[in-house]
């Protein structure tokens, strides 16, 4: 099986509740970026969201590693 990191990042701009998360994904030398928006949020929903996403985002079962820009 194969191994996949995902990687995520988030903002949030706290008047207006809007974020966003940016996600990386790799597997096997290749990368692929991802950014996804989300309202009503916070910026640690948009890292936690962004690891949900990059996850939901591949194909195949794959052995999963999770990293995210800070500690949730």
């Amino acid at each position: 099986m194969k191994m996949v990191k995902i990687y995520s990042t988030g903002s949030c701009d706290a008047a207006t509740r809007e974020g966003s998360a940016e996600v990386v994904l790799e597997c096997e030398g290749k990368i692929k970026y991802l950014t996804f928006s989300y309202s009503n949020t916070t910026a640690n929903r948009c890292i936690l969201q962004g690891l949900i996403d990059g996850v939901n985002y591949l194909k195949k079962p794959c052995n999963v590693e999770l990293i995210s820009s800070c500690e949730l």
